[in-house]
């Protein structure tokens, strides 16, 4: 087994971290959107992004849950946004300033 062929991801992207925080609204912020966008993925409500490569590079998304008005909702306990399932989604590439080694 290689160091490509792991479970561990590639990167994260975690909305919630400071560092990524930082970053929003800066180019790199905004190559990151273009480059989810890019790949079928709707950035404005994914909470968590992590990419991974195995047979070919895909993308394990978690995303806030939205009610039937399209807007996000709290659990029941009210203290936190719900959340969907996660779901994985095929990259046509890594995100930006990533490259296959």
């Amino acid at each position: 087994m290689t160091s490509r062929d792991t479970l561990e991801p590639l990167v994260v992207y975690d909305a919630g971290d400071d560092t990524y925080q930082q970053r929003i609204g800066t180019p790199w912020h905004d190559q990151l959107l273009a480059w989810a966008r890019s790949n079928g993925i709707t950035p404005d409500d994914v909470t968590r992004l992590e990419v991974y490569l195995l047979d070919a590079p895909f993308a394990r998304v978690y995303e806030y849950a939205l009610d039937e008005n399209g807007r996000r909702y709290l659990t029941n306990d009210g203290n936190d946004h719900a959340r969907r399932e996660p779901y994985n989604v095929l990259l046509t590439s890594l995100p930006p300033g990533m490259e296959i080694r």
